[in-house]
């Protein structure tokens, strides 16, 4: 049996949060969460993961600035930055940066579930567990 590519997702809001996880989980992903940045570094320090989802807008520090701090441990791995105030100059920076997608919220359980898996697959030709 294959091991279940690992997610975290890092959103402030326990509402957008559950309904994340239970998405995600429902079609086959592992999936930890964490309600800001300083909950994500702790299990980031503890667990590898296949991707990172995280909302721009995040007690401390944005989105981007978080995902910013993972690119040194996670150099290959798919981030994924979602938000309700999305704006052009913001999406370039992120995809500049490196994001591997780009979401405005509202976005559908099934997009945010097919970008992820895109984004799992574009990255390892194929799907897989985490490092």
């Amino acid at each position: 049996m294959r091991p279940r590519p690992r997610v975290l997702v890092v959103e402030d809001s326990r509402t957008v949060r559950a309904a994340l996880l239970e998405a995600l989980h429902g079609t086959g992903f592992e999936v930890l969460a964490a309600g800001d940045a300083t909950e994500a570094h702790e299990l980031l320090a503890q667990r590898r993961f296949a991707v990172v989802l995280a909302d721009y807008q995040l007690p401390g520090m944005t989105g981007l600035e978080l995902l910013a701090t993972l690119r040194g441990a996670y150099p290959e791995a798919p981030l994924i930055l979602y938000s309700a105030y999305m704006t052009p100059e913001l999406a370039v920076q992120a995809r500049d940066f490196g994001v591997a997608a780009v979401l405005e919220k509202p976005v559908s359980l099934e997009r945010l579930v097919e970008v992820v898996r895109a984004a799992l697959d574009s990255r390892s030709g194929g799907p897989r567990g985490e490092r």
